[in-house]
């Protein structure tokens, strides 16, 4: 069975968790993270623009990124998060602060949309950057608060 679906979704809260460890050989593990934006108890929900544009502002920051080594960043089909893989083992609340980070430099972009074109993406209709901004501000204000988890309950 999938890792994540070990999970019980009914307690899941808000935040950044250490989901999988997989060996690759004897010298690689990739480590999967799990960024709920949104626990899936609440019935709240990333709308397709907002999600999709993350999606795009989050891998291209994640690949020109110095401080870790993403393989792969994939949102969740419930729409209340995102799968960060990476090739360190780094704490949640390290990661944490790259999405801190992350969300500032959106901020700074000024409607700057990566990959927003039919040549770069298979349906760039759907990215949004004002509705991913309004998440992303939701996002920010959690962790300052607090809000955030770091261990499954």
């Amino acid at each position: 069975m999938t890792k994540s679906f070990e999970i019980n979704h009914l307690v899941l809260q808000r935040g950044i968790y250490l989901n999988d460890i997989r060996k690759i050989n004897d010298e690689t593990n990739v480590y999967i993270y799990d960024w709920r934006i949104y626990a899936p108890s609440e019935l709240k929900y990333l709308n397709q623009s907002a999600n999709h544009t993350i999606e795009h502002l989050l891998a291209d920051y994640f690949n020109n990124s110095k401080e870790v080594t993403k393989i792969a960043i994939f949102p969740y089909g419930c729409l209340t998060g995102f799968g960060i893989a990476l090739a360190q083992n780094i704490s949640p609340q390290k990661l944490e602060k790259i999405i801190l980070d992350f969300i500032q430099s959106v901020f700074a972009q000024d409607n700057f949309v990566p990959g927003n074109s039919l040549s770069a993406c298979g349906n760039p209709r759907t990215l949004n950057y004002l509705e991913a901004i309004q998440v992303l501000k939701e996002v920010h204000n959690d962790i300052i608060n607090g809000k955030y988890h770091y261990v499954y309950a």
